[in-house]
């Protein structure tokens, strides 16, 4: 116990022999009543944050009390230099506990000082509020600690998102082997990985870098493929590697660099050397709402610090500085809410033991102070001030681009929206427009053309392209050795085809073939469906079981929409039930002669959709007769296996076992090596040593099929393995820019010449046709529905309109029920309209005495003389309204057959012993009367 006594005596007296203490405070702490609050301040007084911080939080602790005065509490900063060291930032932090007592500490200034102090803050109960150590690794070391600026880990959905804009696959990061520069890297690589963007290479600085060291590893990073750098360092160290890379030449074209917040804020403080070495540098940074308080603070500070500071060349505000003012008036604001101190307690000598060497007390205040620290909200300069879970709320970032002798923003980030121009404007984070969301950029090298993020070192070896070795079959593939020189040459359409897909390429890549002897085909096939049913293909496959559907639905809806449009007025539509269903079902293929044009438009549409459905079947089913007549003996692959047909494979290929799957058995199967082999084979059959079948990929059946075309063909079921790929590492950075010159080369002439240099055409003698689909004949079944529905709807506002009367008093009558009123209407449609042709012919009865009087269809029309209407005959009397509504009250069936029709408009009738019955619905006239005499009938 005495060395350690001794041993703490000697470091405190070593503390004293170099701290310096500052006490501020208000100058309302005259007041007498006034309870400080004693808050310690830890900072590396020789550091540019540290000068910052001290100038800001003296300014805050006046502001915040000339504005306030009649708060009965007082903050006193008591301010410590830890001069960069963590042994230092320990022993003033000790000292501030032990000898002031004090009831917060504010610092210190980095993550490694803070992790020590902030054990002791734990121990002694006494809240530690950072405002510059940011690592994610301090969030759960204790409870008593306060985060009053953004995670180091906020950041990193901005970076990524500027990484996932310009579609970057790779990337190095380069960061200082210290708790800041370790402590973003799990996020970091985090957000990289869910891009999926890889990381290509991490360069490690330690702290103590020298300029050998830091050349030393950019020239390694130079000879590697990624171009794209993301750096993560202090003021100091970024400084020398970004005036190092200045001077070998990695801030020219073809560069990315992006920086972080801690290094972007700083950069002025530097002077104008590193602001010109960092040209086309992008960066993040918090954005921080403009404001005349914070206008008005800018100007007051820089005044100060210049003051204060005579040899600074640069005063601009940092993002720390406005942290560290929000930071005091968030503990004055704390301190009030408080409002009255406790005493600490003092543990006694003999309880200090190996958990608490130092003998701290506990402070009774310092919890109080946490609670109201994390319950305070308000805005301050840096924006609204909101700890949650410990840390600021995290808010936007600027995307900032360094240009001249400044910087300029291109973007803002926000968690919900991600990129965008501003905060007013429409773009989303989405990969078709987050290029067009930067405003514009000025990228290393003075080029505004975005980089593609790689290269291929000048020092760096060529492309190696491996190209598998085949015995046969090398129409694709060949590989031959001079035999003079000894020098490989490869050849072959998929050579062709890739030398193309380079050569499309916006940037030259060197490459070079090499020969893979163990190589072959590895594609997986899917094996398709096959043939089943012989009727069924032949009969109903013309058209997919979609289009029989439809067509058949079609068929129906005509015939039950002429039914509804020629129900009423035409005599052939009438009858039983069991007539109409049928006349519905019957009426498209019957010749019933429609009457109204309505209906005369729907027929003609659906003959107009018939004759199309019939003409594609005819033509789908000759051709299909066609290819069966064609059609070799085994047309599938069940029937070679059943018949134990020999069948053929190419050498060497994965075919062979795909057929044993099949259900081949290993002695059916013969391996080919070239195409003359394979057409020998074929030539003789199975039966005569040959083979039946040979199985290959469509790209090689076509080429053999354009050589043999008039002895051979193919036959289905069809695999998909037609195509021809190039396999590259995963991750590699050319797979995006091969797959759109592929896209290129495929959709343009050059990828046509090459096949047809080849010879390699269609296949037109494969049985494999298609069905007719639905999608086929979409257009016309849309126009005939539309046809049809717009005839039914004319026509119903037809009726309705016509017999609005009628309608008007069948649905006003309250003394039914709904379903009884619309059975009353559905009963009333199912009439025939008399008003209609052909049950009314307007003509004139002296030119055509026939059309005076009219019998249904049934009835019997060869009426005497006698029983014809003569026109211009006065009444003999006029019925009285109680007989007319006598006889409107009988039953009247319009559809029996003893029924005579008689329209003649408003015209005066007189009928021998007759009675005159007056229409309540038209101009129509119904005559009812029981006739005993020749006719026997009733009118």
């Amino acid at each position: 116990m005495r060395c350690l006594n001794i041993t703490l005596c000697l470091l405190f007296l070593s503390f004293h022999g170099f701290s310096c203490s500052s006490q501020t405070s208000s100058s309302h702490t005259n007041n007498a009543t006034a309870v400080v609050f004693n808050v310690g301040v830890v900072l590396d007084l020789d550091s540019v944050v540290g000068r910052v911080g001290q100038s800001c939080l003296s300014m805050a602790l006046s502001d915040f009390y000339s504005l306030h005065p009649n708060y009965t509490t007082r903050l006193s900063l008591h301010v410590r230099d830890s001069k960069g060291q963590v042994l230092d930032a320990a022993a003033v932090a000790l000292d501030l506990l032990e000898e002031l007592e004090v009831d917060a500490i504010v610092g210190p200034q980095n993550s490694a000082q803070a992790n020590f102090v902030m054990d002791l803050g734990n121990r002694s109960h006494v809240p530690i509020i950072l405002f510059s150590a940011r690592s994610p690794s301090m969030l759960s070391r204790t409870p008593y600690f306060i985060q009053t600026a953004l995670g180091d880990d906020a950041q990193v959905g901005a970076i990524s998102s500027i990484i996932k804009a310009f579609r970057w696959r790779q990337v190095t990061i380069i960061y200082e082997d210290t708790d800041y520069g370790n402590g973003l890297m799990p996020s970091l690589c985090t957000a990289f990985q869910y891009i999926n963007a890889q990381i290509a290479y991490r360069s490690i600085i330690p702290l103590s870098a020298t300029d050998d060291f830091i050349l030393m590893e950019l020239y390694k990073l130079m000879t590697m493929q990624t171009r794209v750098f993301v750096v993560h360092m202090s003021l100091y160290l970024g400084t020398q590697l970004f005036l190092k890379a200045k001077d070998i030449g990695m801030l020219s074209e073809g560069y990315v660099w992006i920086i972080t917040d801690g290094l972007m804020d700083l950069i002025y403080y530097m002077g104008s050397p590193l602001i010109e070495a960092m040209q086309g540098v992008l960066g993040v940074k918090p954005w921080i709402p403009r404001s005349k308080e914070l206008d008005s603070f800018e100007v007051r500070w820089r005044r100060k610090f210049c003051r204060e500071n005579p040899a600074a060349k640069h005063a601009e505000i940092s993002i720390f500085a406005l942290w560290a003012y929000d930071t005091v008036w968030a503990l004055a604001m704390a301190a009030e809410k408080v409002g009255v101190k406790e005493p600490v307690i003092n543990l006694d000598n003999n309880l200090i033991n190996v958990t608490n060497l130092f003998g701290l007390g506990i402070s009774q205040t310092g919890p109080k102070l946490l609670r109201a620290m994390l319950e305070t909200k308000f805005v301050g300069l840096s924006g609204e001030f909101d700890i949650v879970n410990g840390r600021l709320r995290p808010s936007a970032f600027q995307i900032l681009n360094v240009i001249g002798k400044g910087e300029r923003e291109v973007g803002i980030w926000t968690q919900s929206r991600g990129i965008s121009r501003g905060f007013h404007t429409n773009e989303t984070d989405s990969s078709l427009n987050l290029r067009e969301s930067f405003r514009g950029i000025v990228w290393p090298g003075e080029t505004t053309f975005v980089p593609k993020g790689w290269e291929i070192p000048v020092s760096g070896k060529k492309l190696r392209i491996a190209v598998p070795v085949k015995l046969g079959f090398t129409e694709f593939v060949k590989v031959e050795i001079d035999p003079l020189t000894n020098a490989t040459k490869v050849s072959g359409i998929s050579i062709d085809i890739f030398d193309a897909v380079m050569g499309a390429l916006p940037y030259a890549v060197p490459y070079e073939y090499h020969p893979f002897e163990n190589g072959d085909d590895s594609s997986a096939a899917e094996p398709g469906s096959y043939y089943n049913d012989m009727v069924y293909q032949v009969y109903l496959e013309p058209l997919n079981t979609h289009l029989w559907l439809t067509s058949t639905a079609v068929f129906i809806l005509t015939g039950f929409s002429v039914w509804v449009l020629e129900h009423r007025i035409n005599p052939a539509i009438r009858g039983p039930l069991s007539h109409h269903v049928g006349l519905i079902l019957w009426f498209p293929l019957s010749g019933i002669e429609v009457t109204s044009n309505l209906a005369r438009l729907v027929v003609a549409v659906w003959l107009f959709v018939a004759l199309i459905l019939s003409s594609s079947y005819t033509a789908s089913l000759s051709s299909r007769l066609t290819v069966q007549r064609l059609q070799p003996t085994a047309s599938d692959v069940n029937q070679l296996i059943r018949n134990g047909d020999y069948v053929g494979y190419p050498y060497g290929c994965f075919i062979a076992d795909l057929l044993m799957v099949m259900g081949f058995e290993d002695s059916q199967l013969k391996a080919i090596s070239t195409q003359e082999e394979c057409d020998e084979a074929l030539s003789k059959g199975s039966k005569n040593g040959g083979i039946s079948a040979f199985f290959h990929s469509v790209p090689h059946v076509r080429l053999f099929l354009s050589e043999y075309c008039g002895k051979y063909m193919a036959i289905g079921p069809i695999y998909n393995t037609e195509g021809i790929g190039f396999a590259f590492p995963k991750g590699s950075p050319l797979v995006a820019d091969v797959s759109r010159a592929v896209v290129t080369v495929m959709e343009g002439k050059k990828y046509a010449d090459i096949l047809q240099s080849k010879c390699i055409i269609p296949d037109s003698n494969s049985i494999n046709s298609t069905s007719l689909t639905l999608q086929s004949f979409r257009g016309i079944f849309i126009f005939a529905g539309f046809v049809i529905v717009l005839c039914l709807l004319v026509y119903l506002a037809k009726y309705t309109y016509d017999n609005r009367d009628h309608l008007k008093i069948m649905i006003s009558d309250s003394s039914t029920t709904t379903w009884s009123r619309l059975y009353a209407i559905c009963k009333h449609w199912d009439q025939r309209d008399l008003s209609s042709y052909p049950f009314n012919r307007e003509k004139d009865p002296e030119k055509d005495p026939e059309n005076v009087l009219e019998l249904n269809d049934v009835g019997d029309s060869s009426l005497s003389a006698d029983t014809r209407l003569k026109n211009g005959f006065e009444m003999a009397s006029t019925p009285s309204e109680e007989e007319l509504d006598d006889a409107t009250d009988e039953s009247v069936d319009p559809n029996s057959e003893d029924m005579v029709v008689v329209h003649l408009p408003r015209a005066k009738v007189e009928l021998l012993n007759g009675i005159v019955v007056y229409s309540n619905y038209s101009d129509t006239i119904r005559i009812r009367q029981q006739l005993r005499g020749e006719l026997g009938i009733c009118i």
